[in-house]
């Protein structure tokens, strides 16, 4: 049974993705799992992973196109299988129209969901390597488990409250001295 891709909603408000590249090409063979193609959102670039196994076939956008979350953009085979017909939204310039496939979001797909080092947000990324936290320890709260800076920021306190305090030497100020005018 054929295996629909599907532009994933990588963030919370985002409507439309970008597609930056295909890791594959039509008609070649996909592993589930393997990366098959890069989307860009307003915050980041992000690789896809397969959700399935199969041939890449019936696809249906092209590198630079702004594709509505949700709607199906190509099709994961069986070896002699066909695409499904084509109900797909017509291309007008570098944009898809919005269609049926995109009146309901799709949830994201099941790539985001597999076990293996958690997903990890850019800024949440930064905020770690800033605050010398490694994320490889932390659960994620955000969509899917993925790893947000909030959870970054809590784990930095946590280890900021658990680590013993060096006393303060007698005669120095422990606050910023307040000034009068």
């Amino acid at each position: 049974m054929a295996v629909s891709v599907v532009m994933p909603a990588l963030e919370m408000a985002q409507e439309t993705g970008k597609l930056v590249s295909w890791k594959k090409k039509e008609g070649e063979k996909v592993a589930k799992g393997e990366m098959l193609l890069e989307v860009e959102t307003d915050k980041a670039v992000v690789e896809v992973e397969a959700m399935a196994e199969g041939i890449l076939g019936g696809v249906t956008a092209k590198v630079g196109d702004v594709v509505p979350v949700g709607q199906t953009i190509a099709w994961l085979l069986k070896p002699g299988e066909k695409p499904p017909a084509a109900t797909a939204p017509t291309q007008t310039g570098r944009t898809l129209d919005k269609g049926p496939a995109a009146a309901a979001p799709a949830a994201a797909p099941a790539a985001e969901t597999t076990s293996g080092p958690a997903r990890v947000s850019p800024k949440a990324r930064r905020l770690a390597k800033e605050l010398g936290v490694d994320v490889s320890t932390l659960k994620g709260s955000g969509p899917d488990g993925e790893i947000v800076a909030d959870d970054v920021q809590a784990a930095s306190k946590g280890a900021a409250a658990t680590a013993p305090t060096a006393p303060v030497p007698v005669g120095r100020p422990t606050t910023a001295p307040r000034w009068r005018s």
